[in-house]
């Protein structure tokens, strides 16, 4: 049985994931296909916690965030897109350290 205001809350396990980590990659044409739907190398939906450090774009399609309330956390440091365009995003509530566009 549910706990109806406990759902309504935002304290179900539906809440509470997932937590992505992407960890020192190079991605080098990725994502530009026509037949690619989302136009992205990455593209992320409404993760919880999301880190992205030390990973390099060449020649992609840019990283694309799609973040919704509730107080995700994003955080995106010490990356290189090169002729990959700027990250995208619904809304600016994420947070980026030493990000280079080349």
């Amino acid at each position: 049985m549910f706990d109806l205001k406990r759902l309504m809350c935002g304290f179900d396990e539906s809440t509470f994931g997932p937590n992505v980590t992407v960890t020192n990659n190079i991605l080098t044409n990725v994502g530009k296909s026509k037949t690619h739907r989302s136009q992205a190398s990455m593209y992320f939906h409404s993760v919880q916690r999301l880190h992205i450090p030390g990973t390099t774009w060449n020649k992609s399609a840019p990283l694309t965030l799609y973040i919704i309330n509730g107080g995700r956390i994003t955080t995106i440091e010490d990356i290189r897109l090169t002729d990959s365009g700027k990250i995208k995003a619904n809304i600016d509530d994420y947070s980026t350290s030493n990000v280079l566009y080349k």
